[in-house]
């Protein structure tokens, strides 16, 4: 269940994020420096982004490494549009733990419950509609990371 629930999730959020790309509705400049970001990282390029400036390294205004994390499936489909639906995707994974710790800690339908809760919440709903930020990439690992701290798993919480 925690898996169909991310799956719907991930299909309602990607099919917002789709909807406002093609009806060119970008929110914020941060798209096209993540999409110049990735792109050159999908090249084996340092991360120049000239929408910041020339010749500008993005390295030392956005360090987030973990974009390169994105280059594989950008060099595949490259698009700014390949973006946003992986912070979709990452977003509707993060579900998942969080669904299966409620599910551990009340029971099968208010676990279900509360990972809807957390999946439709306003900051998520928010993080998704003002177009791609590197920010998703923290989502499903502050979750799991939130999930082993409930558990008192300290290590997992750490690491």
């Amino acid at each position: 269940m925690p898996w169909l629930l991310a799956a719907l999730i991930f299909g309602t959020y990607a099919t917002l994020t789709i909807t406002n790309y093609n009806r060119f509705a970008a929110h914020s400049y941060d798209l096209g420096i993540f999409d110049e970001a990735v792109r050159q990282y999908a090249t084996l390029h340092a991360p120049v982004v000239h929408i910041k400036g020339v010749n500008f390294l993005i390295l030392g205004d956005h360090f987030s490494p973990l974009l390169a994390a994105l280059a594989p499936v950008y060099r595949v489909f490259p698009s700014a549009l390949t973006l946003e639906v992986g912070q979709a995707a990452l977003f509707a994974i993060s579900v998942v733990p969080i669904t299966k710790l409620a599910m551990r800690h009340t029971s099968a339908a208010r676990g279900i419950a509360i990972g809807a809760a957390y999946g439709i919440a306003w900051g998520l709903q928010q993080a998704v509609n003002v177009d791609f930020h590197e920010i998703c990439l923290a989502v499903p690992l502050l979750a799991c990371s939130l999930c082993a701290l409930v558990d008192r798993r300290w290590r997992a919480c750490v690491a």
